[in-house]
């Protein structure tokens, strides 16, 4: 695999090729489940997000639903009702672990 980003600078472009050895010199670039999707497709998945989350956009996390379903890979989802950083508060940190515990113990 070889990572290929545009580098910016002094207003000019330049095409950076990185080879696949040395993760390290990846450049810091957004990270996308989309090209990976179809290793889950024979696996256990797990898909949990917080509905009023600021911190990563709820509309991202619909749009990989939608994915998983257009796709037809089959997984479990849990809507958490609270935001990002409230999951580590009472009571949605507890009804958090019970969704990942039920999860476990059904697929361990």
């Amino acid at each position: 695999m070889w990572f290929s980003a545009a580098a910016f600078k002094s207003g000019s472009c330049a095409q950076v090729s990185i080879a696949r050895h040395d993760p390290r010199l990846v450049p810091r670039m957004p990270i996308s489940p989309y090209p990976y999707l179809e290793r889950l497709r024979h696996k256990r998945v797990l898909l949990v997000y917080a509905r009023y989350d600021l911190t990563f956009p709820v509309d991202l996390s619909r749009m990989l639903v939608r994915e998983f379903r257009r796709r037809g890979i089959e997984h479990e989802l849990a809507v958490l009702p609270c935001g990002h950083y409230s999951t580590g508060v009472t009571p949605f940190k507890w009804l958090d672990g019970l969704t990942l515990s039920r999860f476990l113990a059904r697929n361990l």
